[in-house]
C-alpha cells in the first residue's frame, strides 16, 4: 500500500524481485508469496535516474499474512511499516470485523465515528493500527476527524474481538450470569427494602405417563419422514 504524498511513481523491491511498479499514492498490489525470514525491502523512483530512496530490512513469517505500508516519515523521507494482517477468527454469526489504521502524516491523530456522533475508534496515532472490532452485516456511513474536534463523545457499543476463543467467550459470560444471579439474590436477601412476607411455592405439573408402542412409533414416523 502506497500511502506517501510523493508526486512521483517508485517501484517497490524485495530481495531484487519487483513487487510494484509505477506506484503512486494510494495504489495497493495484490497479494504474492515470500520465503520465510529477513528480506531488504527496497523503493526506487519508477522513473529518471531510479535512485534508491528507502531500504529496509522486515522478518517474514510462514503462514503469516502482513501488508507493507509505504508512508510520509517525520523527517520527510519515505518509511516502510509492515502490518499483520492476520484477522480475526472469533466472529459470530452475520457479523464482520474490522479495524483503523492511521497512516497518513507525522503527527496525526484521528477519530472514527459512525453517522450520529458514536465514537468506534479515539485518537489513533500516525503509524498507529487498532484492534479489531466486529458489527452485524450491513451499511455504515463513517467519518474521519481530527481528535477532540467536536464537543460530544459517545462510545458505540461494539464487541471487541481478538483475545480470545469463541468458547473462552461464551464461558465467560457463562460464569458471569452465574455470579450475577448469586450476588443479586444475596442482596435481595439481606436487604430490608427487598424483603418481603413469605409465600409457598407451588408449581403446577401436567400428569405424566409412559408412552404406548403406537404413540413411540408414530412420533418416530412423522419426524423421520418430515426429515
Amino acid at each position: 500500500l502506497n500511502a506517501s504524498t510523493n508526486s512521483f511513481a517508485v517501484n517497490i523491491s524485495i530481495d531484487g524481485t519487483a513487487y510494484a511498479i509505477n506506484s503512486r499514492f494510494g495504489t495497493i498490489s495484490n497479494y504474492d508469496w515470500i520465503s520465510d525470514g529477513f528480506h531488504t525491502v527496497t523503493v526506487r523512483r519508477a522513473s529518471g535516474m531510479r535512485s534508491v530512496l528507502l531500504r529496509q530490512n522486515f522478518p517474514f513469517t510462514a503462514g503469516k499474512k502482513v501488508t507493507m505500508v509505504l508512508v510520509d516519515s517525520a523527517s520527510g523521507g519515505l518509511e516502510m511499516v509492515q502490518i499483520s494482517d492476520t484477522g480475526c477468527n472469533t466472529r459470530a454469526y452475520n457479523t464482520g470485523c474490522y479495524r483503523f489504521a492511521n497512516m497518513t502524516y507525522s503527527g496525526s491523530r484521528y477519530d472514527l465515528l459512525l453517522y450520529g456522533g458514536e465514537t468506534i475508534f479515539r485518537n489513533v496515532a500516525f503509524q498507529t493500527v487498532t484492534p479489531y472490532k466486529q458489527a452485524m452485516a450491513g451499511t455504515y456511513q463513517f467519518y474521519v476527524t481530527s481528535s477532540g474536534n467536536y464537543s460530544f463523545l459517545r462510545e458505540i457499543p461494539i464487541i471487541v474481538i481478538g483475545f480470545g476463543g469463541s468458547g473462552t467467550i461464551a464461558f465467560s459470560a457463562y460464569v458471569l450470569g452465574v455470579l450475577s444471579i448469586i450476588i443479586s439474590g444475596i442482596m435481595l436477601k439481606k436487604f430490608k427494602i427487598f424483603t418481603g412476607d413469605p409465600a409457598p411455592f407451588v408449581m403446577e405439573l401436567p400428569s405424566y405417563h409412559v408412552p404406548t408402542a403406537g404413540n413411540v412409533f408414530r412420533s418416530m414416523w412423522e419426524r423421520g419422514w418430515s426429515f
